[in-house]
C-alpha cells in the first residue's frame, strides 16, 4: 500500500513544532529566544487540525474500522475513523507517527491483535 506523503509531511512539521513549543516552554525564562517563538502557537493548531483531518480521510480511504466488530480499546484494528481522528487530535506527536507506522497493517483484513501488540513493542 502506498504511503500518504502529505500525512507524513504534516507529521514531521507537527513534531518539529512541538519540539520548538517545548523549547519555548522550558527555556524562555532562562535564555533570550528569537522573536518568532512568540508566534509559535499560531502555527501549531492549524497543523494539528489539518493533520487530524488528513488522518480521518486516510482512515476512511483504507477502510479501517468499517468491520462489523465492536470497537475495542486496545485493538486498533477496530477503531473507527472518528476515534483515530480524536486520538490524533489529543496526542498528535505520539499518535500520528504510530498511525503512519501501523497504516499498512491496519489496511489488511487478516491482522490479529497479537500481531499488533508485537508490532507496537518493536516500534518502541
Amino acid at each position: 500500500m502506498e504511503k500518504n506523503k502529505l500525512l507524513i509531511v504534516f507529521c514531521l512539521i507537527g513534531c518539529i513544532l512541538y519540539i520548538l513549543f517545548f523549547i519555548k516552554l522550558f527555556f524562555s525564562h532562562s535564555f533570550d529566544l528569537p522573536s518568532y517563538f512568540e508566534y509559535l502557537n499560531f502555527f501549531i493548531w492549524p497543523v494539528i487540525i489539518v493533520g487530524t483531518v488528513l488522518t480521518y480521510n486516510d482512515v476512511v480511504k483504507i477502510g479501517t474500522g468499517n468491520q462489523t466488530y465492536k470497537e475495542k480499546t486496545f485493538d486498533v484494528k477496530t477503531w473507527s475513523p472518528i476515534t483515530w481522528a480524536l486520538i490524533v487530535l489529543i496526542l498528535y506527536p505520539f499518535s500520528l507517527p504510530l498511525y503512519i507506522h501501523y497504516r499498512n497493517v491496519l489496511s489488511t483484513k487478516k491482522t490479529t491483535t497479537m500481531h499488533l501488540v508485537s508490532e507496537f513493542i518493536l516500534f518502541l
